[in-house]
């Protein structure tokens, strides 16, 4: 089994080379693996050092160990979230362009998201 000290410099050459910032000193790193060394790995219920929203450098307040099926649930969330609107915008157009319909403001606009007004009902 490789060292701890051996696995935090492979973690950080591994940020490294996927162009992430890693700020974590070893020892802040270690505090955060120690309660969870054992568990460490690939498998779904195995656990993993997790980013906010898979964004920014691993930084302390930055970071969390967790499940991997966690850590790719959130990846999982935050790609659909992120992504929800243009995929709408992207649908609606082709399907009014498939019927010759005209562009219509909600489908192609900006203002599909905005907030609800009750005077826009009346």
């Amino acid at each position: 089994m490789d060292s701890p000290r051996h696995r935090y410099n492979q973690h950080k050459a591994s940020a490294k080379q996927r162009g992430i910032e890693f700020t974590l000193t070893f020892d802040e790193w270690w505090t955060l693996w120690e309660p969870h060394w054992e568990r460490r790995g690939r498998r779904s219920q195995d656990m993993c050092m997790c980013r906010k929203g898979d964004k920014g450098p691993y930084a302390v307040g930055n970071v969390r160990i967790a499940t991997v099926k966690e850590n790719q649930q959130e990846r999982s969330l935050e790609y659909r979230t992120t992504h929800a609107q243009r995929r709408y915008r992207y649908t609606a157009q082709h399907a009014l362009k498939a019927f010759g319909a005209a562009p219509i403001d909600w489908a192609v606009g900006s203002s599909a998201f905005r907030e609800y007004s009750e005077e826009e009902s009346a």
